[in-house]
């Protein structure tokens, strides 16, 4: 009766043994996936902040283009302006004042001008 109970007791104790092995076992994989969950979760917000960053660089190199887009046009406006107002000038120059000049007098009087103008916008 005590061998039987002998072995009752070994087999008792081989199986909480297997039980204790499989629960560390069940806790090791559980601590695997959640430190796997964790890498995902870090590669994910990782991955959402380079979208973002990405995100925000493209718009401001998109106003930074539009910017310099604004300013070019600006200027090719102005340019456009000052061109016109100084054939204007000449033009009117050469209604009145040019009128009783020769041909050589009014070229050489809108080369002075012209140089005059060149000289004020530098």
């Amino acid at each position: 009766e005590q061998l039987k109970k002998n072995l009752e007791e070994e087999e008792l104790r081989k199986i909480r043994e297997q039980e204790d092995i499989a629960k560390a076992k069940l806790a090791e994989i559980e601590e695997q996936l959640a430190k796997e969950e964790r890498e995902e979760k870090m590669k994910e917000e990782v991955r959402l902040h380079r979208a973002q960053v990405l995100v925000k660089d493209s718009e401001e190199v998109r106003k930074h283009a539009e910017q310099m887009l604004i300013g070019v046009t600006e200027k090719v406006a102005l340019t456009e302006m000052e061109e016109k107002e100084r054939k204007a000038k000449i033009e009117e120059f050469k209604k009145t004042e040019g009128a009783d000049l020769s041909h050589v007098e009014i070229v050489l009087a809108e080369a002075l001008m012209e140089q005059k103008d060149t000289k004020t916008d530098v």
